[in-house]
């Protein structure tokens, strides 16, 4: 789970720095633009600092355009235009010596390359990562592929009159694609939470032959549904990561107000992962609250 954890979250840091750098490239193009306007010559120092800075920025630049973004887009011919010329102008200055007393063609000539390049770091860190998951699930192309049912309940007794039907049904879908592939695509949960120990005991016994029950689908206890929800999201993220198909999932709930509120919480801290991570992971939560529709 570490090693899952690690692979989804390890883009954000990458997410973060691309963040930064139109915050630097704002600060350098500040700097270079008011430091050239100045009435006075230069301190010792600032004119290699605006060196340092404008190479510095344009070497990100480079990096990003080339490493992160998308090679088939019409934009990054662009990108490696400016980056081109942006080597090629550093070197005109350096050789006129013109670094911190630029003239208006030098001063504008920055400013439409470094504006270009701190425009597109900007847009790269602010633009929408994915789309309302109902609008794709209705799509043609759209594959419903995965079904994790859990239900949870304070009564054994309950759980011994409802699950041979389940069972049932279950057992008709294993003999119709197999176990292995039946467990992919339906992933069934009991969570027990009945204080009476007698009756959990005989639940146990009645149905320990089970296929079910020997999969590990009863948990006497109660489920982690942040830790659930965080653990489906994670998978889903690394399928992305690894070149899958980018999925959507759909959390409907059942319950209580308060639990509602927790499953939200949680759903909302995806939502954040995801828009960190830049992956195009989508959920959607939809809770029927005892009548009341939310």
């Amino acid at each position: 789970m570490k090693e899952a954890a690690w692979k989804a979250f390890a883009p954000v840091y990458g997410v973060v720095l691309l963040c930064l750098l139109p915050v630097f490239g704002i600060l350098v193009n500040s700097l270079t633009l008011s430091w050239n306007g100045l009435s006075f010559k230069l301190y010792d120092g600032m004119t290699e600092a605006l060196q340092a800075g404008t190479i510095a920025f344009q070497v990100m630049f480079a990096i990003v355009a080339t490493g992160f973004w998308d090679c088939n887009s019409l934009l990054v011919n662009v990108d490696l235009t400016m980056v081109v010329l942006s080597v090629f102008v550093d070197w005109y200055w350096f050789e006129k010596h013109t670094w911190g007393n630029f003239e208006t063609d030098d001063q504008f000539v920055y400013l439409l390359l470094h504006g270009y390049m701190t425009s597109r770091l900007w847009y790269s860190s602010v633009k929408p990562r994915h789309q309302s998951a109902r609008s794709t699930v209705t799509g043609d192309r759209a594959i419903l592929d995965e079904l994790h049912f859990i239900w949870v309940t304070r009564s054994a007794t309950n759980v011994l009159q409802i699950v041979p039907d389940l069972m049932d049904q279950y057992d008709r879908l294993v003999a119709a694609w197999g176990r292995k592939n039946a467990s992919k695509v339906c992933k069934i949960s009991f969570y027990i939470t009945d204080k009476d120990k007698e009756s959990c005991s005989q639940l146990r016994r009645e149905l320990s032959g089970s296929s079910l029950f020997k999969s590990g689908c009863f948990h006497f206890e109660r489920p982690n549904f942040p830790q659930i929800i965080e653990d489906h999201a994670i998978d889903r993220i690394n399928d992305e990561i690894e070149g899958k198909q980018t999925s959507y999932s759909l959390l409907a709930f059942c319950g209580s107000t308060h639990l509602s509120s927790v499953i939200s919480e949680a759903k909302i801290g995806v939502d954040v992962l995801t828009a960190m991570v830049g992956q195009e992971f989508h959920m959607d939560f939809v809770s029927e609250n005892y009548g009341d529709f939310r």
